[in-house]
């Protein structure tokens, strides 16, 4: 299919600047993460139209508005944690680049599959997202996904009930509301098995993320003041030495490949349950 549709570019270009202006101007992107935004959101806009646009904006209003909740609370945890309630380049690259190559190659493709793996990506990113919003708000302490021994709210691979709950919630929610709305660009007939393969599939990503996030993900100890820290430097003017993870493993090389560890486990279930190819 011809790329060059003069309209659908306007019309996507002008809505994803408008999203990048608006999201930078109330500090929910950096001026890097508007910048990533914005191109991605102009591809996902022009080609995917309404029914591949909505799953993103529902994704990523939600998690802005979740962001903000309990702010004061999160706020005290921006000295260990490597990602704050506004986005950057890479972290909006971490979790939109493979939905927005999925919907490329649905497009070029017209091969359904790819519609479902592109709801997949965009599900595990919202469990993501919910289950580290909402679950550092828990009461409850956290736990390591790896041994279960107990660490500090807001370290990646910490687990909680409500972090746990959120992120089957939020699997779902894009799930339901992701094929719903690719019914209005490319209207099908799914199998409920469909869509539970779909949810499983960004949950088991999601729980990929947190074992990822306890095993492979940098950390660090501040030299100046001996905190555990996913961020370097950490005070100001200090050294920091790793004691954990990989050097190159940070929050968004997690993020990425979850949502690639999602998309594999959406296709394979897809595949052999739903026989869709």
């Amino acid at each position: 299919m011809s790329l060059w549709h003069p309209l659908d570019w306007l019309i996507g270009i002008v809505l994803a600047g408008i999203i990048a202006a608006v999201s930078y101007r109330f500090r929910l992107l950096t001026g890097g993460g508007a910048f990533s935004a914005f191109f991605m959101g102009s591809v996902v806009f022009a080609l995917g139209r309404v029914g591949f646009s909505i799953p993103m904006l529902v994704f990523f209003a939600s998690s802005s508005l979740l962001s903000k909740l309990g702010y004061e609370r999160k706020s005290k945890l921006v000295s260990h944690i490597a990602k704050t309630s506004q986005r950057d380049c890479m972290q909006v690259l971490a979790n939109g680049l493979v939905p927005t190559l999925l919907l490329i190659s649905w497009y070029f493709s017209q091969n359904d599959i790819f519609s479902f793996l592109y709801v997949a990506a965009l599900a595990c990113a919202t469990a993501d997202t919910w289950a580290t919003e909402l679950g550092v708000l828990s009461s409850q302490q956290p736990r390591s996904i790896v041994g279960f021994r107990p660490t500090s709210a807001g370290v990646s691979g910490g687990i909680t009930l409500v972090g746990t709950v959120a992120a089957l919630a939020g699997a779902s929610f894009l799930g339901v509301v992701g094929l719903s709305a690719l019914n209005l660009e490319i209207p099908f007939q799914f199998h409920i098995s469909c869509l539970l393969v779909l949810i499983c599939a960004a949950f088991l990503g999601q729980v990929c993320d947190s074992v990822m996030g306890a095993t492979w993900q940098a950390r660090y100890i501040c030299q100046r003041c001996g905190s555990i820290t996913e961020v370097k430097p950490h005070c100001p003017d200090s050294a920091v030495s790793r004691v954990a993870g990989v050097s190159w493993a940070n929050n968004d090389v997690v993020n990425l490949f979850a949502g690639s560890f999602a998309v594999l486990f959406c296709w394979v279930g897809l595949a052999f349950i739903c026989e869709i190819t």
